[in-house]
């Protein structure tokens, strides 16, 4: 039966058995809340379809590691994506600029029109899921499918490894 070997232990092994990097070894977990209520939070009290709310930051050499939210009822039809984009207004998230600010990177229309009894996990995709920062980058939300209901709450956390 063969055996092989995932890149941190080629890596390990190519160092001397000297450390790697420590969101790949013995890292501190982080964590990031975030919390939004359009009566509160928003401009005018109201948001719409298609915009937009900036959830929270995250440092570079960030790893995702795990990310969940709750919501109340926003109403029928109504969708939320979660994306990341770079805080430099590059257009980039990532520092080569090949990666485009992506509105749907770490989920794609998770239905928030009923409140939601249990928490929801953000990261449905494997890309986003261990995704490593380059730079800082800002979690971001987007309300799809329809108006959104007005006094309706939303929050969640990111745990992310970074020192």
């Amino acid at each position: 039966m063969a055996q092989f070997d995932s890149k941190q232990i080629k890596q390990w092994e190519a160092l001397g058995h000297g450390p790697l990097m420590p969101n790949e070894l013995h890292g501190r977990v982080r964590v990031a809340y975030f919390q939004f209520q359009a009566d509160r939070d928003a401009v005018g009290g109201v948001i719409a379809q298609n915009d937009t709310v900036r959830l929270l930051q995250l440092p570079a050499q960030a790893r995702l590691v795990y990310g969940a939210f709750k919501h109340g009822a926003f109403g029928a039809s109504v969708t939320l994506d979660l994306g990341l984009r770079g805080l430099d207004n590059s257009g980039y998230y990532n520092l080569a600029g090949t990666l485009a600010d992506d509105p749907d990177y770490l989920a794609t229309s998770i239905a928030i029109a009923t409140a939601s009894t249990a928490p929801v996990e953000l990261f449905e995709e494997p890309a986003g899921l261990f995704y490593l920062t380059d730079k800082e980058v800002e979690l971001y939300a987007t309300f799809k499918g329809a108006n959104p209901a007005d006094n309706v709450e939303i929050s969640g956390v990111i745990f992310y490894v970074v020192d």
